[in-house]
């Protein structure tokens, strides 16, 4: 995996950056807690590959019930690696949506993953509880077909289940390179001795220089762009294999570093789909936004158009690269600052080094604001709402100020 900075340098585009200014940020100095700068080397990942292999000798298909983090980084590794696999994900609070996912697979063949940090998560519990009811209701004892991935102080820990696995000591949206995010793929079948050992790539050097370390750089960037007014992050695969990257940026992103008045809004696109809806906003909107373009390097299915026009002979590989060299272009004869992520394929090293890289540059970005990336006080008071809605008397404090708002002032 390479990084090109090129298109946010102010030889490209008015406002842009100089190398020195990258160079000189700071970034190299942001101390990366133990816990996350040394996560893949810490990875059993040949445990948790023998772990899933053992449960889809058993069962035909998996369900991962979590949400945010306990989802989304599974999500990431399995769409991208391993799309056409029976792996699915609850990470809603959707009836219907579960209604439909229980009558679609044979639960006496399923396995359901739990995962939940805290073991509290109202969201997870509640759809737990579902699909124990619907397990019984199949004949199916639940402790069966249920293993879970919880932390060391969490009540799922005494639940019955088949197996219970440690949630990694870090926060759920940094623990993609983990049992959170890699049990699901190994299930599937993808290699992910090779997604950890493409983290391990993407690790942060602790006497590397700026502009030496992706992910240092990254977050720089991002981090003295928004010093200069960008607003918005757009990140934008140009594969929808990686679509799922892009909402796992934007949780990530999004969690990590909105706070205290500053951050900037995370956007999810995808190209070449996107170049007929936001690219319109991006070149001539205003001008306060970032976009991030992820090139999956070549395809290995060879389609190539037959026509009589300028197209005939060129194979969609190659019309997906000419879309993208022309999308950039488009931005900075606009001066819209712009980064491309070149992978060398969608393979389980290259989305390994994909999604820690990213993970250090969500840190750097976040040291450098001076905001702690790592909690989440405004989702953490908003969970404490919905609990005394649903009658916690110590959550009263919450409850009420819910009441006011559901007072209707206005209807149209």
């Amino acid at each position: 995996m390479n990084v090109d900075l090129s298109n946010v340098l102010e030889e490209r585009v008015d406002g842009g950056l100089t190398r020195d200014k990258v160079a000189e940020s700071g970034a190299d100095e942001v101390d990366v807690p133990e816990n996350v700068a040394r996560l893949p080397e810490r990875t059993d990942a040949g445990e948790i590959a023998e772990a899933g292999a053992r449960l889809a000798e058993r069962f035909d298909a998996f369900v991962n019930i979590g949400i945010g983090g306990s989802s989304l980084g599974g999500a990431t590794v399995v769409d991208a690696l391993a799309p056409d696999a029976p792996v699915y994900f609850v990470d809603n609070v959707d009836p219907d949506a579960l209604a439909r996912l229980l009558d679609s697979v044979p639960l006496r063949d399923t396995v359901f993953s739990v995962v939940s940090k805290s073991g509290r998560t109202a969201e997870t519990v509640a759809n737990y509880a579902v699909v124990r009811d619907a397990l019984r209701e199949a004949g199916v004892e639940p402790s069966e077909n249920t293993v879970v991935t919880t932390g060391e102080a969490s009540p799922l820990r005494d639940a019955d289940t088949r197996a219970t696995f440690t949630f990694a000591d870090v926060p759920g949206r940094y623990s993609a390179l983990s049992t959170v995010g890699l049990l699901p793929a190994a299930f599937a079948g993808v290699d992910v001795e090779s997604v950890v050992r493409g983290g391990e790539d993407g690790a942060v050097e602790r006497d590397a220089g700026v502009l030496d370390d992706a992910g240092r750089a990254l977050g720089a960037t991002n981090h003295l762009l928004g010093e200069g007014g960008v607003r918005a992050s757009v990140m934008m695969p140009y594969a929808e294999r990686l679509e799922t990257f892009a909402d796992w940026y934007v949780q990530i992103w999004a969690e990590s570093l909105g706070k205290d008045g500053t951050g900037q809004t995370p956007v999810r696109a995808v190209g070449a789909t996107d170049q007929h809806s936001l690219l319109q906003l991006l070149v001539d909107g205003p001008g306060d936004k970032l976009v991030t373009f992820v090139d999956p390097g070549g395809s290995e299915d060879g389609f190539v158009v037959e026509d009589e026009g300028y197209l005939n002979g060129v194979s969609l590989d190659e019309l997906r690269s000419a879309e993208l060299d022309a999308t950039r272009a488009s931005l900075v004869r606009d001066d819209v600052p712009n980064v491309r992520v070149e992978l060398d394929g969608v393979t389980p090293e290259e989305v390994g080094e994909l999604l820690y890289t990213y993970e250090i540059a969500t840190v750097v970005a976040g040291r450098l604001a001076g905001v702690n990336p790592f909690d989440q006080p405004g989702v953490e008071w908003g969970k404490r709402a919905a609990r005394g809605a649903l009658g916690d008397d110590s959550c009263a404090e919450e409850r009420e100020v819910v009441g006011s708002v559901k007072e209707t002032l206005l209807r149209v």
